[in-house]
């Protein structure tokens, strides 16, 4: 009998889907979201404070002249296409320790940020775990696990499946036809390891 529990219901379908996969696939290809999909949670919406507070740790990185804070933060909201699935893969949290001060007060704010912002993604997880949509669920579990790659009950609930992936994916540009995506030679990139490959354009 299912449980009503929602952690429950996501430690059974990491459990499940770590299973059926084999700790991921062959191939994990890229499909459109179903419209019953929260696309702000799953495809990388993040609410206004977050917004808010990491456009001011941006301008605090640009003037400390604090060039990688600067790209860490910039570079970090994704893109919304509702004509693609995002794949989060965990992102290791800022050294708070191993640079000057301002750094070290920065990385602590951007890491505190992370984390809050991991924990609204999995509660919209538990959400959609209540809701018997399992899929998501599942998906925004990697995304509290990408903001915070630290989240003990994302990790618990995701089993195995995040230890494997400490490999770092060769980056490598398709030389052959694309056959499912039609895609021509030499005009995407293939994201490979040991446990999936990833298609981009």
């Amino acid at each position: 009998m299912p449980s009503n529990n929602p952690h429950a219901r996501l430690l059974l379908w990491g459990r499940i889907v770590c299973a059926a996969l084999g700790c991921w696939g062959p191939a994990i290809r890229s499909t459109p979201a179903s419209d019953e999909q929260p696309l702000e949670w799953v495809q990388g919406s993040c609410p206004a404070w977050f917004t808010a507070e990491q456009r001011r740790l941006l301008e605090i990185a640009q003037q400390l002249e604090m060039p990688s804070a600067e790209a860490a933060v910039q570079s970090w909201t994704i893109p919304i296409r509702p004509d693609a699935t995002v794949l989060y893969l965990p992102v290791p949290l800022e050294n708070e320790a191993s640079g000057s001060p301002p750094y070290n007060s920065f990385a602590r704010a951007w890491n505190g940020a992370r984390k809050k912002l991991a924990d609204s993604v999995y509660a919209a997880a538990l959400d959609a775990a209540q809701a018997g949509r399992e899929e998501t669920a599942y998906r925004l579990l990697w995304r509290t696990l990408r903001e915070n790659p630290d989240h003990e009950r994302a990790r618990t609930a995701l089993g195995a499946a995040p230890a494997g992936l400490r490999v770092e994916p060769r980056v490598l540009q398709g030389r052959a036809p694309e056959p499912h995506l039609g895609w021509p030679p030499r005009t995407y990139l293939r994201a490979v390891s040991p446990h999936f490959e990833l298609l981009s354009r």
